[in-house]
């Protein structure tokens, strides 16, 4: 058990906390520590499955988005990914967090092709995160 687990460990004993009762915070307590570490309050991070945490960027939505169309013979052009990653802009700006999980940015992708009417390109979107 590494040091930092055993420190958690013993302060759960000590606090008389049970695992039912950290359940919900254990999903959170990556993005909310990385947050509160991060000097730089200002720039939205992701943290990737790989645990690594990078500066969020708009063109990998873009990208990815594009791909998963183009999966599926879909076209889209420029004004159409605007209205998309422009949908998933504002879920992330209404949300005080500056640290969000890959899966949260891709939920927010799905929610804004439902939202603007892109069933394929969400369907295509779908298989294309399957693989990653």
């Amino acid at each position: 058990m590494s040091k930092l687990s055993q420190t958690i460990k013993n302060y759960l004993e000590e606090n008389n906390i049970g695992l039912e009762d950290i359940k919900d915070e254990l999903k959170t307590i990556d993005t909310d520590l990385v947050g509160e570490l991060l000097k730089d309050k200002e720039n939205t991070y992701v943290i990737k499955k790989s645990g690594s945490v990078e500066k969020f960027a708009k063109e990998k939505i873009e990208r990815s988005i594009k791909n998963a169309a183009g999966d599926n013979k879909y076209d889209l052009n420029s004004s159409d990914l605007a209205i998309i990653v422009g949908d998933v802009i504002k879920a992330l700006d209404s949300d005080p967090r500056k640290v969000y999980k890959t899966s949260e940015i891709k939920n927010y992708i799905k929610d804004a092709l439902i939202k603007e009417g892109y069933s394929q390109v969400y369907k295509s979107f779908i298989s294309y995160i399957k693989e990653d």
